[in-house]
């Protein structure tokens, strides 16, 4: 199954798809576009074994979700933009809501390695002011910047943000050099246990009986299969997010300036009922 907006790098915000239903399940997909290429706008959403291409904020939105073994794949910008992965978007501290990647692969096509340079890649940036994204047992390749996040625009968000990484791998995957933000959080063995996705999203009440493959916990060989199933951390669940539009245009690379794009174009809606699993592709053509 794919979803794909060919709009291309030049055409800024062009959404491929928007999911808004509880309890969404995408297995075995892949979304292809440039900047907002996914909007997990709101609710659970469950990810599975799926590559998502993309050059700017092209995993955004206000969701409660865990992509889990899904390939995040960095594509060509237009000249010196920098491109950052995901714009999580909580606006209220309240919401219960936030991005899991656990036991993904951060990658690159091969005509963005050529410019790897110039186009510095991030983890994601503060969409809104409370953003949450928590990355555990991925790998992160070389050509993530030191700094790991990008500022949106001065210090907003900063403050207020939530962002963690634990026990991932690659050569990107050293905290050395990472950002010292007040919001970036080192999490316990067992805070971690509650991103997984039976604790974050409550995964074990509806995803089992859809028949896609699905890791409750840890991934087995982590090194915290062991520790305790519980945690502190608070479920996932709603989201009072309604704002129809995607994250402006990344700055350069080395900026902190924002720059504003055009309006993202229409996109699908995904998950008519709660807990479906999709079966269709889906083209966007811009010309």
């Amino acid at each position: 199954m794919g979803f794909e907006n060919t709009a291309g790098a030049a055409k800024h915000q062009a959404v491929g798809i928007r999911v808004l239903s509880d309890q969404s399940i995408f297995y075995n997909c892949r979304f292809d576009g440039y900047q907002d290429t996914l909007y997990a706008h709101s609710h659970r959403q469950f990810y599975r074994d799926c590559t998502i291409s993309g050059t700017i904020d092209f995993l955004f939105g206000d969701a409660a979700a865990v992509f889990q073994n899904c390939t995040l794949l960095v594509r060509k910008p237009l000249p010196n933009q920098a491109c950052p992965i995901t714009a999580h978007g909580r606006e209220d501290p309240k919401e219960t809501t936030g991005f899991v990647l656990q036991g993904c692969t951060i990658a690159g096509e091969a005509d963005y390695l050529a410019v790897k340079e110039s186009s510095k890649a991030y983890l994601g940036r503060p969409w809104k002011a409370y953003s949450k994204t928590i990355i555990m047992d991925t790998f992160i390749p070389d050509f993530i910047a030191a700094e790991g996040w990008q500022q949106w625009k001065g210090n907003f968000g900063i403050d207020t943000l939530f962002y963690s990484e634990a026990r991932n791998t690659g050569p990107g995957a050293g905290v050395t050099g990472r950002v010292t933000w007040p919001g970036i959080k080192k999490l316990s063995d067992e805070d971690i246990l509650g991103y997984t996705p039976a604790k974050y999203i409550q995964g074990d009440e509806w995803i089992p009986s859809k028949g896609v493959p699905y890791t409750p916990g840890l991934f087995a060989g982590t090194g915290l299969a062991t520790v305790a199933a519980s945690s502190d951390s608070t479920q996932a669940g709603s989201s009072s997010n309604t704002t129809g539009t995607g994250p402006a245009a990344a700055p350069q690379a080395g900026s902190s300036s924002n720059t504003t794009g055009s309006g993202p174009a229409a996109a699908p809606q995904a998950g008519a009922e709660n807990g479906e699993v999709l079966v269709l592709t889906l083209k966007i053509t811009i010309p």
